[in-house]
Parts: structure tokens; sequence; C-alpha cells
């Protein structure tokens, strides 16, 4: 997205922080995470279109609800209230 050979290719982007480290985006077969996250999202499974098709149809707002599911906590939560508890 940020490369000169990438301009007018693209209309959106999500830009998020340690999604290099997150195991479920380069593991072998990510169908069992895509399936998971399109059955939280009340997503049908049948094939990989109708997940797509569905997914797509989705809100910003219904789609971080689906993430706080699949991680429980939110990082934004903290960033939010601004303040860290003391340790």
């Amino acid at each position: 997205v940020l490369s000169p050979l990438a301009k007018n290719l693209f209309h959106r982007a999500i830009s998020q922080s340690s999604v290099v480290f997150n195991p479920c985006l380069y593991g072998k077969d990510p169908r069992p995470v895509a399936k998971k996250v399109a059955v939280l999202a009340g997503c049908k499974t049948t094939t990989s279109a109708a997940m797509v098709h569905c997914l797509r149809q989705k809100t910003e707002e219904e789609l971080l609800k689906v993430t706080l599911k699949m991680v429980g906590v939110s990082i934004l939560v903290a960033f939010t209230l601004g303040t860290w508890p003391k340790a």
C-alpha cells in the first residue's frame, strides 16, 4: 500500500500492529480460522464464496465484535482508557 507501485490498486486498507506475529495468519491451513470468523459473524460456511460474500457485508463494528470474541479483551480498551494498571 505504501509503495508507489501500488498506486491506484487499493481503495482501502487495514493497518494493524503485530499481525506478523499472529500464528493464525501464517499457518499451513487458514480455513479453520476463516470458518471460525464466519461463524462468529453469523455467516454460512458452506463455501468460501459464501463466507467472503457475507463477511464483506459486515460493518466495521460487527467485525470488531468478532475480533473481540476471538481474542477476549482488546488492546484497544487499554489505549481508550488511557491508563495502565499499576504493578
